[in-house]
């Protein structure tokens, strides 16, 4: 806990002002696009459409806990392909070049294609590189049922 609770960090400022902003407002629309072409890529399996909007170095944390690098995370895109993925609305928070997108992700089919609800928050980092915005880092946590 801050020594003075009652002054908040720019950080701070910059995060609880997020729909206030235009500029963040611009950048949530256009993070909320790239995502759902993310989204849309992995679910259609199209490890190709997704490879532009990655990072060179990017990581990501599966829900199991497993980490891949970017590589690894491409040859998987179509065995995990077809899950029935929604995204709900998300948040963005946003420091300069860049930005922590996270939005809840549901599922409706395991990945033998059978019935299967899931929901997970997907946090993912995004930083801009060349005046193009791709993601650095994805981390995906299973929301367990109450």
């Amino acid at each position: 806990m801050r020594a003075d609770s009652s002054r908040l960090s720019n950080l701070e400022k910059n995060a609880m002002s997020q729909n206030q902003d235009t500029g963040t407002t611009d950048l949530k629309s256009l993070l909320t696009a790239l995502n759902e072409r993310i989204l849309q890529a992995e679910e259609a399996g199209l490890k190709n459409d997704l490879d532009p909007l990655l990072a060179a170095d990017f990581t990501i944390i599966r829900a199991t806990g497993v980490k891949h690098d970017r590589q690894a995370f491409l040859d998987a895109v179509k065995s995990n392909a077809n899950r029935g993925r929604i995204a709900a609305e998300p948040h963005v928070y946003s420091v300069g070049e860049c930005a922590v997108y996270t939005v809840i992700v549901t599922t409706t089919r395991d990945a033998d294609g059978a019935p299967a609800i899931g929901h997970f928050w997907n946090t993912r980092l995004f930083v801009r590189e060349n005046s193009e915005w791709r993601c650095v880092a994805w981390q995906v946590t299973k929301i367990l049922a109450p």
